[in-house]
C-alpha cells in the first residue's frame, strides 16, 4: 500500500500536456506503481446523474453552490477551495477524509508543470510517500471540465478507479484531462471543486524553480509545503 502511486503521475501529466500542446504522441509506459488487482473493485461506469449542466466558458465558483470549503496553508500562502458535492460526492467525501485525518499536513506539491498544473498531497518534503486508503471510483464522467482554477484527482493512467489522495490544481484549461469515453486512456481525471481564493498563490507555485531528483521530475528545488489543510466550519 505504501508504494501505491509511487510515481504520482508526474511524467504522465507532463506528457499529456505536451501532447496537447504539440500534437505528438505519448509513451505507453506507465510511470505509476499501481495497486494490485485485488486492491479495488471497479464499479461499472455510469453516466452523469446530475440534474444540471455547466455551460459557462469558465468554471464559475458559484456553480459549486454551498459545498464544503477547505483551506490549504502553504509555504507560498493560502489557497481556499470549494468542493462540489453535487457532481463528485464520492471524491469529495474521500478528499475530506484525508483532510480531517491530517493526511495533507506537511506534504508537498511535488510536481509542477509551469502554466499547466501543480500536483501534490502524497509525499513529505523528503519525497517519502504517505500511506493511503483504498482507491475510489473515478467520477470524471460527471460533466465538469479541467479548466483553469479547478481541482482534480490524480490517478494511475492504466486504471480508471485508482485515485487515492493526490490532487492537482489546473493553472490553465487542460481538456486533455477531461472524460471522453469509457476507455481507460480516455476516462479522464475527476474535477471535484475549484479554487475560490488564492489562485495567485497557485500561479506562484507554478513558477517555482524545478529540478529532477530520483524518480521525480519537475519537482520544486525548495519544497512547496502544505503546512495544513482544514475544512472550514459551516456558517449558519
Amino acid at each position: 500500500m505504501q508504494r501505491m502511486q509511487r510515481y504520482a503521475c508526474i511524467e504522465l501529466i507532463a506528457a499529456a500536456v505536451l501532447a496537447a500542446a504539440l500534437g505528438c504522441g505519448t509513451s505507453n509506459e506507465d510511470p505509476v506503481s499501481s495497486p494490485s488487482d485485488d486492491a479495488t473493485v471497479r464499479p461499472t461506469p455510469s453516466p452523469p446523474t446530475t440534474d444540471r449542466e455547466l455551460t459557462e466558458d469558465r468554471y464559475d465558483p458559484a456553480s459549486v453552490g454551498h459545498g464544503p470549503v477547505v483551506e490549504l496553508n502553504t509555504s507560498y500562502g493560502k489557497i481556499v477551495m470549494r468542493l462540489d458535492t453535487d457532481h463528485a460526492p464520492v471524491t469529495v467525501r474521500n478528499f475530506l477524509s484525508y483532510v480531517n485525518a491530517g493526511h495533507y499536513d506537511e506534504t508537498v506539491f511535488h510536481y509542477v508543470d509551469p502554466g499547466a498544473v501543480i500536483l501534490g498531497g502524497g509525499f513529505t518534503p523528503d519525497l517519502e510517500p504517505r500511506d493511503t486508503s483504498q482507491p475510489i471510483r473515478n467520477e470524471a464522467h460527471n460533466g465538469l471540465k479541467n479548466r483553469r482554477g479547478t481541482v482534480a484527482m490524480s490517478r494511475d493512467f492504466g486504471r480508471i478507479d485508482s485515485a487515492t489522495c493526490q490532487f492537482f490544481i489546473n493553472l490553465d484549461d487542460n481538456p486533455t484531462f477531461d472524460h471522453r469515453s469509457s476507455d481507460v486512456e480516455d476516462y479522464g481525471y475527476c474535477v471535484f471543486g475549484e479554487v475560490i481564493e488564492g489562485m495567485d498563490v497557485a500561479d506562484q507555485i507554478g513558477q517555482a524553480k524545478l529540478h529532477d531528483v530520483g524518480d521525480f521530475s519537475s519537482t520544486p528545488v525548495a519544497p512547496v509545503v502544505i503546512q495544513s489543510a482544514r475544512e472550514r466550519p459551516v456558517r449558519r
